[in-house]
């Protein structure tokens, strides 16, 4: 028979439906994922984020080889750290693994800074992994961080004085920034007698201060 012109003796054939694959390439066959995460998804202007990214290859029998693992560095952000051995060309970090098993995986840590002046969104999107056996580079989903400023005090008190009739008490309490940035901060005090008065009536504190 022949059908679309493809005679009933090639396969495949359009005569009986019947079809051949190569069951042994199949059945050796490799697959690579990548998956990244982030430390945070919301960190303040001035810190670290550590990402970690995971290489998984499936397979049934053999390894693949010559692994090769490149990371962008994001817009906004400085290096600082990443899982030796690695290569830095001043903005992407690269891992080669000599092989990886079947079923293996691999995790690595890149870990960049937020410029202390920086507010908005740490898109990390540009990372990819090939190898000998899998020469189309595979890419993984956007990891998303926002940047922003974070404001907060604590007021302790730090120590109360005892007088006597007709003595001055000095209560000190102690004034900390919590927040990512410097604040200012305007102090008052009450007194159920009136008898009150607070210095400084403003202060200045930097983050952690």
């Amino acid at each position: 028979q022949n059908c679309g012109g493809v005679p009933g003796t090639d396969i495949p054939n359009n005569s009986s439906g019947w079809g051949r694959i190569d069951a042994w390439a199949a059945f050796q066959g490799h697959v690579l994922s990548l998956g990244k995460t982030a430390s945070a998804e919301q960190v303040p202007p001035g810190s670290l984020i550590t990402y970690t990214l995971t290489v998984t290859h499936t397979a049934t029998l053999a390894p693949t080889n010559n692994v090769g693992l490149t990371d962008v560095l994001p817009a906004n952000t400085t290096f600082v750290f990443a899982t030796e051995p690695y290569t830095f060309d001043g903005s992407a970090v690269e891992w080669v693994f000599p092989e990886l098993a079947p079923n293996a995986a691999q995790a690595v840590q890149l870990i960049v800074q937020v410029p202390p002046d920086f507010t908005g969104t740490i898109v990390n999107d540009q990372y990819q992994v090939v190898s000998d056996q899998v020469p189309t580079p595979v890419e993984g989903e956007p990891v998303y961080t926002a940047v922003v400023q974070t404001y907060g005090v604590s007021l302790a008190p730090d120590n109360t004085g005892v007088g006597l009739p007709g003595a001055s008490i000095t209560y000190s309490h102690l004034l900390t920034n919590t927040g990512s940035n410097v604040d200012t901060y305007d102090l008052t005090f009450s007194s159920s007698r009136g008898w009150a008065s607070v210095s400084p009536s403003e202060v200045t504190l930097d983050k952690g201060q």
